[in-house]
This record gives C-alpha cells, structure tokens and sequence, in this order.
C-alpha cells in the first residue's frame, strides 16, 4: 500500500507542477524532460505549499490528504499532451561543445544506475540520519500526532521554515513510515534530473551525464539525498529560478519571471537562508530590460508563496525569523526565550574558524575543501575535488570567451551564487560548507561548461580533462560503494530493523530499554535527538541551546524551576543521559553537569525516581564503524509529585 501512495504523491506532484507552468502559458516553451524536471520541483513545493494551510486548520486525516493530492493529479493530463506534442524544442539547442564515444556514455548511464540503485536501497531501510530523526521526520511525526500545526519553540529545528517537512507529513500521514522514507529517495533524484536537464542545455548529451553522475557522486549529495535533509530539495528549486531567470533575461517574457519567484519562494518558505537566495536571484531579475515590472511581479510570486512560515512564526513567537530577532522584537509571553538561553545559542551557532575578511572570503572554497575541520565538515559532507579540477580549465575557457560572458545564460546562474556566497560568507553564522550545497549545482554547471568550452577550442587539453574527470567520478564512487554498503547488508543479510537501527543510531540501545515502561499516556523528556523520533510515546525534546521551555543550558541551576517547568509541560518521565550515581556529583566529565546537578537535586527531594538504566553506544561514524565508539549511560527517571515538596509550594 506504500507504494501506492508514493505514486499517489509523485502524480500529484507532477500535475501540480504542470497545472502551475500551464497557467502561465509555459508548457510549450520545454523539452519533455525539462518540464517533467521543473514541473517535478515546483509540484513538491505545491504539496508543502498546500499542506501548511491543511495542517493549520487541523485538516490531516489519511483521507484528506489523499483527497488534496488527488486533486493535483488531473493536472497529468496537461504533461501526457505535452509528451504527445513531439515537436516541443529546447528554447536553446545544446552546445556540443565536445563530444565523446558511446562507450563512455554507455558507462556513464551504468554508473548513475547503480547510485540510483543505492539510493533505493537506502530509501527501503529505516532512517537512521541523526538530522532525520531529529526533527525533518519527528516534527511531521508530531504534528500528525498532534492533529493540527502547532508551534515548538526550539530555535533552528522547530520554529522555522518546514515547506518541504510538510510534503514529508503528507507521506508519513498517507502511506507510513516507507512512503515517507521512498519519497525523501525521490525528491533527491528530482533534483539530479534538473541537473541534467540545466547542463543539457549547454553541453552535449555525455558531458550532461557526466555532470549528473558527479553531482549524485558527490559526498554531500550522498549524505544528505536519501535522508530527510533538505539542501538537496533547495538545490532543486535553486536550479529552478534561475533556469526561469536565464529565459526571462534571453526572452524578456515576464511569465518566466512570475515562475521564477514562486521557485525561489518555495526555497525561502524551506529554510532561512532561502532569504539569502530569494535576495540574489532578484538582483539577477533585475538584468532584464524591463527590470522594474520584472522586479515587482517576481516579488509578489516570491511573498504569495514563502511568506506564510514568516507570518506563522510572528503570530506565535512575535519573530518572524525567530529567534535571531531577540532584543529587537516584541516577543510573546508563551515564546519563552531570556537573555541566558540567547547568549548560550549565539555562542552555539557560531561556527566561524576562519576570519572573516577578504583573504578568507576567496580562501574559503579551497580551505573548507582540503581541511578536515570539524565545522567544515568537508570529509563527511563536502562537494569533493571537482570544481578544483575543473577550476583550471575553466579559467581557460572563461578567458577565450570572456567578451561574451555578459550575454551567456549562465551568467545570472555565476552572478547569483556569487552574490549568495557573499551574504552568507560576510552575514551568516555558521562556515560549514553544507549549507551552500543549493548553490553546488550552480557552480558545477558554470564550472564543466567553461572547461569544456575551453577543450573545444584547445584541443590539447582535451584528454587531460577528461582523465581529470574521469578520476574524480572513480574516487566518488568508490565512497557511494561504502556508503551504501551499509543498506546492502542489511538488505541482503536478513537483518531485522531494531539490529539495523542500533548499528546506526546512535545511543539506539536506550530507546530499546525504555520502551517496556512507557505507554501512549506518557510524556518523556529527551535530551539525545537521534533518539526522539523513535521513541514511540509523545516526547518532549530538551535541547540545551535550543529552547528555554525547560531549561537545562549551562545558565540554569534552579531545581525548583526545572521542576516547575517539567510540570508545565506534563512530561511524565526523563531520559537523562547520564547515570544518576552521587558519586558522580564531581565527575569532570558529565558533560551535562548543571543539567545533572539539578537532577541529582530533584532526585534527593523524591521528586524524581530511577526506573530504568541503560548503556547505549555512540558511535562516531554509521558508514565507518571501525572508528569506534563509546559508551553513554542513561537513566529513565519518573516524575513523582505525591512526595516532590515543590508540589505543594507550587
């Protein structure tokens, strides 16, 4: 049945996003793969779009969902004519820059199978993604749960913009847990096939695979497609707008551009930094001849359709990018945050090791590249080697072709991630090279088109770029054969989901020897967020640096509070991790410790009791268990307000 419901949202999808091009008068100006490609994107962002609304008014049932999917789907009807129409045209022929052999596209096609096959093989396994569980699948789990949208006050992964989190509550709430996990293995390959449908453009068909099967290869992608992540999702729709930009600036048609601010609204309603792009693909509007209409259409569609989680936001917290407003808005009385939970959060989202300055501003891309940095994260999720290796090359073509850069369509695609970068760079908190994975296609393409350009015209440098590429594809693929190694054995193997799932989550043990003692009627506090989607009574998640609803951040020592708190919340029992000894009163290393403390303070009034201990592992790689792991020890505690003496003076 899950699968029939995967393909109930994939028709839906498609329908929506035709209906939408139709309306506008677009579907006879793509290719067939170019409008199932952008109809595909702008479709998931209609279902997200369209499920706020649904989710707002308490309107979740299976029924009704299926109902406004099924109301999307006719608009197939509009893309099988389109498939029929076989004289539809690319607006701009490819440029066949260089062509190679068959065989090389033949194993170019092999090798986007198999990481389409690993991909399944992931989409058909629990979710094991720390991320994932943490809150891209918990919150649509708790909401479903909930009946009704409702506000979580926990900065970065509750109150914020959760667009493509609701086309994951349709999936959750229709088909199950499998629907939802298939659909997320979709969504990323929608994305890859406008990769290759914006490279189609301007290269011949075997460097557009090629371009493809780098981006799928790419450890970022790998990382982040088959789970519940959403840059690869943002990507799509980045590709998306300034696919539209390009044809608005080339056909000063306006209808491209009223599309191209729905896309870049679509990215701005998934997540903060979509106001970063919605700011630059608008600067690159406004290259059009008529740039003021073009300017005011593209801002409408923009704020019809991405505004709605800002608004949502300022109803209930009284900031619409809460919390970074802090100081500056009028907060609501229940959008609890002070001074002590802003201070510790700053100091949490700050990850800048590198200056931030002019040097680093250009330096940046080749040090996050090569460093192995924590914060970089470059190993686990970085784009790997191949804008470096393309980057000479296209230096080359960039140079032969420099007088007509200004005119070339691709120059909004540079001048947007180029603008992007900047604000992020110079404005943004973090410096870890992921969240600039929307902008990774952009450059991709820029980069591949430049080089080969330049071997077109420098025959010598041919063969050198194509063994360059070459290289860089093997090496990546070789980390997709170890990422998806991990699914192949559970798939062949026999493995059952719980041994799977505490292979590769981590501290999953916990969750296994709480279970016998909580029940529907429970409410736990969680502190671990790999832990809390799993966990089937409702939770409470207690984030030190995120939310300050129960404080247990660095700055909180008052019991009583926290007490008080975890009354005001109903919460019926605490997973703690930690083992509630007094002879760890002392203990250096509780890296928790005021939490502790008032635990241990809770526990010596008879306000909590110990009912469960637990050893789980944590582990430092899912894909590399060799790197080993230790051990976290939990304590399942029950709150006992028929001997706490807070209760009374409460």
């Amino acid at each position: 049945m899950f699968i029939a419901y995967l393909f109930l949202m994939l028709a839906g999808a498609l329908g929506a996003g035709t209906l939408i091009l139709r309306v506008v008068g677009l579907t006879d100006r793509f290719a067939f793969s170019e409008l199932c490609a952008l109809g595909f994107a702008l479709g998931v962002g209609a279902i997200g779009w369209a499920t706020f609304f649904l989710a707002a008014y308490g309107s979740m049932s299976t029924l009704s969902l299926s109902m406004a999917l099924g109301l999307m789907v006719p608009g197939l009807v509009l893309l099988v004519s389109a498939f029929r129409n076989q004289n539809l045209k690319c607006d701009s022929e490819p440029e066949p820059f260089l062509s190679t052999f068959s065989t090389v596209r033949v194993a170019l096609g092999i090798g986007i199978a198999l990481v389409l096959g690993g991909d399944l093989l992931e989409g058909l396994a629990p979710p094991a993604d720390a991320d994932s569980l943490a809150y891209h699948f918990n919150l649509p789990k708790a909401i479903l749960a909930e009946g009704r949208l409702v506000p979580i006050y926990q900065a970065m992964e509750g109150t914020i913009p959760l667009l493509l989190q609701m086309t994951y509550l349709v999936a959750l709430g229709t088909g199950g847990e499998s629907t939802m996990t298939l659909w997320t293995m979709v969504t990323g390959w929608g994305c890859s096939a406008m990769v290759y449908v914006t490279s189609r453009r301007y290269l011949c068909l075997d460097w557009s695979l090629a371009v493809t099967l780098v981006f799928l290869t790419t450890p970022a992608v790998v990382y982040g497609a088959g789970s519940g992540q959403i840059e690869v999702r943002n990507a799509m729709f980045v590709l998306s707008a300034l696919l539209l930009v390009a044809e608005a600036r080339r056909t000063a048609a306006l209808r491209y551009t009223i599309i191209a601010g729905v896309a870049a609204g679509l990215f701005m309603a998934s997540k903060y930094t979509g106001l970063i792009f919605a700011f630059a693909c608008g600067c690159m509007v406004l290259l059009q001849r008529r740039w003021l209409i073009h300017g005011v259409f593209y801002s409408v569609a923009l704020l019809a359709v991405g505004i709605q989680w800002y608004v949502w936001n300022y109803l209930n917290t009284g900031d619409p990018i809460f919390p970074l407003l802090y100081g500056l808005a009028e907060y609501r009385p229940q959008a609890i945050w002070d001074a002590d939970i802003h201070a510790v959060y700053k100091s949490g989202i700050t990850e800048k090791p590198l200056a931030v300055n002019l040097f680093w501003f250009f330096g940046y891309p080749l040090k996050a590249t090569l460093d192995a940095h924590p914060v970089f994260e470059s190993l686990r999720v970085g784009f790997g080697p191949m804008a470096l290796v393309l980057l000479p090359f296209s230096c080359v073509g960039l140079w032969l072709y420099r007088r007509g850069l200004w005119r070339h369509p691709l120059f909004v695609f540079a001048g947007a991630c180029l603008i992007a970068y900047m604000i992020w760079f110079f404005v943004g908190p973090s410096q870890r090279l992921r969240h600039l994975l929307p902008l990774y296609p952009l450059l991709l393409i820029c980069f591949a088109v430049a080089a080969v350009r330049a071997a077109s015209w420098v025959p010598m440098i041919a063969l050198p770029l194509k063994v360059a590429c070459a290289a860089v594809i093997g090496i990546q693929l070789a980390g997709v054969a170890v990422f998806m190694g991990n699914y192949l054995v559970y798939h062949i193997s026999g493995e059952d989901d719980e041994a799977f799932l505490i292979r590769n989550v981590s501290e999953y043990s916990a969750v296994i020897a709480v279970r016998p003692h909580l029940d529907a009627s429970d409410r736990v506090l969680v502190s671990n967020r790999q832990l809390v989607y799993h966990i089937d009574a409702p939770v409470f998640y207690a984030n030190e640096m995120q939310q300050a609803v129960v404080a247990i951040h660095p700055k909180a020592t008052n019991p009583r509070k926290l007490w008080e708190q975890l009354r005001t919340q109903n919460i019926t029992h605490g997973l703690l991790p930690f083992s509630l000894e007094p002879s760890d009163a002392e203990g250096k290393r509780i890296t928790w410790r005021n939490y502790f403390l008032m635990a241990m303070r809770l526990l010596e009034l008879k306000c909590l009791v110990v009912i469960e201990k637990a050893s789980a592992a944590k582990m430092v790689s899912r894909t590399l268990p060799a790197l080993g792991s230790s051990i976290t020890e939990f304590s399942l505690t029950k709150l006992t307000p028929e001997t706490c003496p807070y209760t009374d003076s409460g």
